[in-house]
């Protein structure tokens, strides 16, 4: 609280010297605004300084450097870690930000290592673990070089729609039951192993032939959309001349584009054999 006061220059003078208001505490008078209000030079607890009148510091309308309303934002916006997991990292509660206000996560490690760690850089890739993985492979950064690829985007997103309710897909994988095997969970290197390189930009992972099974050995490929067409859970099969195939199937044969025949037949109403060029489409 302020230590008393005294008669200043034409307006009534609070010593703010050493007072708390918030995160902020007064240091040193700065002299006067324009509305004749004494400015004081105040520390933020993040470490800050920022000059503020005694009137917005004693209305409490002025409590931080700024730091304060920028953590609330921050946390409206934040997604839950809490019980995902990160290569052999699993989040168990939330911590304190950091010095430059990141979102803090306290994990523990498989080793049995707890920490808190910034989430962005266990959702970004780049700590997947206390530090004992870096260790026992006698390296302290990440070595493989394909952060940025195409296939490290696809290990990634894999985990991601697994296992993050706010991610893309969640519902349709993680919130389906659909886990990835602990090998590939925890290693970027063993999946790549497994998969190989991406054979081309038209490829994804399928999950095949069990397309209700789990990203593990022996249950992925790279496929391209005709392929991951016939492996979908709602396969459409197709009847024509008595001869019975998937709609994926019977664009390849026909040498048609699958996205285009699948849009007249679902959005337009299209008989499967207008859509395929087998009868003429009816005048409206």
């Amino acid at each position: 609280m302020p230590r008393g006061m005294k008669n200043g220059i034409g307006a009534r003078y609070q010593d703010l010297s050493g007072a708390r208001f918030g995160r902020l505490v007064a240091i040193t008078d700065m002299g006067r605004d324009a509305h004749k209000n004494a400015v004081w030079l105040c520390r933020c607890d993040c470490g800050a300084e920022k000059n503020v009148s005694s009137a917005q510091l004693v209305s409490h309308k002025t409590s931080s450097c700024g730091c304060l309303a920028r953590e609330m934002v921050s946390e409206r916006k934040l997604v839950n870690l809490t019980g995902s997991r990160f290569g052999k990292l699993t989040v168990t509660t939330r911590a304190d930000n950091s010095a430059h206000g990141k979102a803090m996560w306290n994990v523990i490690c498989d080793c049995g290592t707890e920490k808190a760690v910034i989430g962005s850089s266990m959702t970004g890739g780049r700590t997947t673990s206390c530090g004992c993985a870096a260790s026992e492979r006698g390296e302290q950064r990440l070595t493989h070089g394909m952060s940025k690829s195409k296939e490290y985007q696809t290990w990634a997103s894999m985990i991601g729609r697994c296992y993050i309710e706010s991610a893309t897909g969640y519902k349709n994988y993680g919130g389906r039951g659909i886990k990835v095997c602990d090998e590939w969970r925890n290693s970027f290197e063993a999946f790549f192993a497994h998969i190989g390189v991406r054979p081309s930009a038209q490829h994804s992972i399928d999950r095949y032939p069990d397309v209700d099974g789990n990203y593990e050995p022996g249950n992925v490929r790279w496929a391209i959309s005709t392929d991951q067409a016939r492996n979908k859970r709602n396969n459409y099969l197709v009847t024509i001349n008595e001869e019975t195939k998937t709609l994926a199937e019977w664009c390849e044969s026909l040498g048609l584009p699958y996205g285009t025949i699948s849009s007249r037949i679902r959005k337009l109403g299209w008989t499967p054999e207008e859509a395929l060029g087998f009868r003429e489409r009816a005048a409206a």
